[in-house]
């Protein structure tokens, strides 16, 4: 394996744990070319196809359709990260997911045609040598759906460097409480999905958890019970930083009105960074929204109490992917 390969193997390597975690199926097939069919309004007319890094799938909890994820892979240290032309690798997603729902070549690799289904793109950038600290989010957010071509109809979601780590902490967290047998095995946990005023969910306990709901602030995991946590429990992941008492209020509000938190199952919220002040704010969220919140809810204040005291706040530790440039390089030369 070359050089350059086996760097670009880092970014599948992450990939593919964090997915498994997040209950995604990998369809094996990586690195395959596939005819364009639309060659000139995509420009390809030279290479005449499209590259698909890899490709996953799932199922939607709310539409009970398949979600194919096609993929681009990038792994760059933090140099040509800086050099990356971002609307450029978009523009070509985004063309490639359009060609993908009308390609024979792309369907015959990866499509069940037996199911309803939808395509959906995604970019997945990781920063191999951890030292990328700009803005990307900021870069990102600078280029708009018009400039890279992407139909009204279609989706692309951008995994970021920063995301990569903190989607790799959930994936290495869920890992370790398994381990531990304080959760139980990935088929008894769930990602959970309210039902929403547009649309109920046809799936509200669902192994998969869709790119749009990765790219969210709040992740909420359950799992069934265990010897060591009986009553089964729920573990929110939240990308917030704890900076504020309504913040709290907030993940409050949505554990009560979604019945998350009923006073019977331990509720954990769980946090990559915390800034300073935030367990205060926390503690003064619950005391306000149980003065404030239920009298109006006509329960008594101790079922209040109990149900606001079900809910806890720890922090995650940050897991960096890290993998050996060399050892990756010799893997192709191995006796």
């Amino acid at each position: 394996m070359a050089e350059s390969e086996a760097v670009a193997k880092m970014a599948d390597l992450a990939a593919r744990k964090i997915f498994a975690i997040f209950g995604w199926d990998d369809l094996k097939h990586r690195n395959r070319n596939w005819e364009c069919v639309n060659q000139k309004k995509h420009n390809r007319q030279k290479s005449k196809t499209h590259p698909a890094d890899v490709v996953f799938r799932y199922v939607d909890p709310y539409s009970g359709r398949d979600v194919y994820v096609h993929t681009d892979l990038k792994s760059y240290k933090k140099s040509t990260l800086e050099a990356t032309d971002l609307k450029k690798a978009l523009r070509s997603l985004a063309t490639a997911i359009e060609c993908a729902s009308t390609s024979a070549g792309w369907q015959n690799l990866f499509l069940d045609d037996t199911r309803n289904s939808e395509i959906v793109g995604m970019l997945f950038v990781f920063n191999h040598d951890g030292g990328y600290d700009a803005d990307f989010e900021g870069r990102l957010e600078a280029i708009t759906p018009a400039a890279i071509e992407l139909p009204n109809n279609r989706f692309i979601g951008v995994v970021s460097p920063k995301r990569v780590i903190y989607l790799n902490s959930i994936a290495s967290d869920v890992q370790c409480l398994i381990a531990d047998k304080e959760i139980p095995h990935l088929e008894d946990c769930f990602f959970f999905f309210p039902h929403l005023m547009e649309c109920g969910a046809v799936h509200p306990h669902s192994r998969a958890l869709p790119l749009q709901h990765m790219l969210s602030p709040l992740i909420v995991f359950g799992y069934k019970p265990t010897a060591k946590r009986p009553q089964g429990g729920v573990i929110a992941y939240s990308d917030g930083h704890g900076s504020s008492v309504d913040e709290f209020k907030y993940l409050l509000d949505y554990f009560i009105r979604h019945q998350i938190a009923d006073g019977k199952k331990r509720v954990e919220v769980m946090f990559s960074r915390l800034d300073v002040g935030a367990a205060g704010h926390f503690e003064t969220a619950k005391r306000e929204f149980i003065r404030d919140y239920w009298p109006l809810a006509g329960d008594e204040k101790a079922d209040a109490v109990k149900t606001i005291s079900s809910v806890s706040l720890n922090t995650i530790q940050s897991s960096v992917p890290s993998f050996s440039e060399e050892i990756l390089g010799m893997a192709e030369h191995s006796y």
